[in-house]
């Protein structure tokens, strides 16, 4: 069954909550009028919108047609017709934003068994829950940054061919770090299949060129590196380059583990696109500041994990906190990325710990949307509310700019312009 028709099936109760569906007309129609009429899917009539970057508190019909956003004009001007609309959701009043990125999240590394019959079965048992726990708390997309091949190209193309409902997912594949080095020498850690499955351990230019052609022979959106970890073994400069020149030259970004302002400094002037926890074992400087914004980069820093995982040094949270709050005053583009699965309130986490650490609430929510698809250089495509950008789309109750909480129960989820999540229960108009 195509993915499309499979994530309409059982949201007839729409009608109850606000959600009209209008039964298209066959009298024939000329000009404009007719050609209107084919082109909306969906009408969204009366939304105040958090776009991905700003808050616009006048009304807005936003109209969608093929999965995008083809339209949106302020509501009182009346520039469509909801007779000439496939479907009309009353927002009534309600915050339409962009749907949230999780730009940082491992899917099964984190399993008791990870035996390939293990994993097969995680796909559509606790895998496939955790996806559908996404959605219905207006997750959109998810990347995973290392995963066990062949199971995470495996769920995408479940994802791909509608066998499961799930946000859009995006995969780096097995991640390129150094012999003894992170992941290698942590999570497999006495397990040669773990490593064979999880990672490539570069030793050599050679064997840099050889693992960027198999992450990009087997479709992977990007290649991760862990240029360093800890006191682990980290990748020397000359073989961080030719993996960012590999990868450049087939058109995927790089994006790179770090933990030590040395390793950062490293990643960012070897070419990476992106920093992945980003600095937490000491604190960062100016200079620091200057060469992100020089080469923009951008910056995932994982708080929450960082605060949940107690493995890692204690340190490292509070450090990574101050880190976040430094580069945040100094412009640096920041991402929602929760490293942890949290039952698909783990981006909603990632922005709490934002505002805790020091940004505002705007600024949280732009790293969930519209910094988080800068991060994955899909800025225009994602994370917007914009004529041209797909439809991932959430409404909620409340303003979130004064309050997050009606993230974690949106009224209504749309996936490339198809409705897959709604609320029935939530009916009045909010306040």
């Amino acid at each position: 069954m195509p993915r499309t028709a499979q994530l309409t099936i059982g949201f007839g109760l729409l009608a109850c909550l606000m959600l009209t569906a209008l039964t298209p007309r066959t009298t024939a129609r000329t000009g404009e009028a007719a050609e209107s009429a084919a082109a909306v899917d969906v009408l969204i009539t009366e939304a105040r919108l958090f776009d991905g970057v700003r808050a616009r508190r006048h009304r807005f019909d936003v109209a969608i047609t093929g999965g995008r956003i083809r339209a949106l004009a302020e509501s009182s001007r009346h520039a469509f017709s909801p007779r000439t609309a496939g479907r009309v959701v009353e927002a009534q009043g309600r915050w339409l934003l962009p749907g949230l990125i999780d730009v940082h999240q491992h899917l099964f590394v984190h399993l008791a068994d990870t035996s390939d019959k293990a994993l097969a079965e995680a796909i559509h048992g606790e895998v496939g829950d955790t996806l559908r726990s996404y959605l219905r708390h207006g997750v959109t997309t998810v990347r995973s940054v290392g995963d066990f091949a062949p199971a995470i190209y495996t769920l995408r193309a479940r994802l791909d061919a509608g066998s499961l409902t799930g946000p859009h997912l995006l995969i780096v594949g097995r991640v390129l770090s150094a012999p003894g080095g992170h992941p290698g020498a942590t999570v497999c850690s006495g397990d040669p299949l773990c490593r064979s499955r999880l990672c490539f351990e570069i030793a050599d230019r050679a064997d840099a060129v050889a693992a960027v052609a198999a992450v990009a022979g087997r479709g992977a959106d990007a290649v991760k590196v862990v240029v360093g970890h800890d006191h682990l073994p980290s990748l020397p400069t000359p073989i961080l380059e030719t993996i960012v020149e590999q990868a450049h030259r087939r058109d995927l970004r790089v994006t790179a583990h770090t933990t030590s302002l040395a390793d950062a400094r490293r990643a960012v002037e070897a070419g990476v696109d992106s920093l992945e926890h980003g600095v937490v074992e000491q604190e960062v400087d100016e200079a620091f500041a200057r060469l992100l914004r020089r080469h923009g980069v951008t910056y995932a820093p994982t708080l929450f994990a960082l605060k949940m995982q107690t493995a890692l040094p204690p340190t490292w949270s509070r450090t990574g906190r101050r880190n976040f709050a430094f580069l945040l005053a100094r412009g640096i583009p920041m991402a929602t990325g929760a490293d942890f699965p949290g039952q698909g309130l783990s981006v909603f986490a990632e922005m709490i710990a934002m505002v805790e650490a020091g940004a505002n609430r705007r600024q949280a929510l732009e790293a969930a949307t519209a910094g988080a698809a800068r991060h994955l250089g899909l800025e225009g495509e994602l994370g917007v509310i914009a004529p041209g950008a797909r439809a991932d789309l959430i409404l909620v109750d409340g303003d979130p700019l004064r309050g997050l909480q009606s993230l974690q129960t949106p009224v209504l989820v749309l996936l490339s312009g198809m409705i897959v999540e709604a609320d029935s229960e939530r009916k009045e108009r909010p306040a």
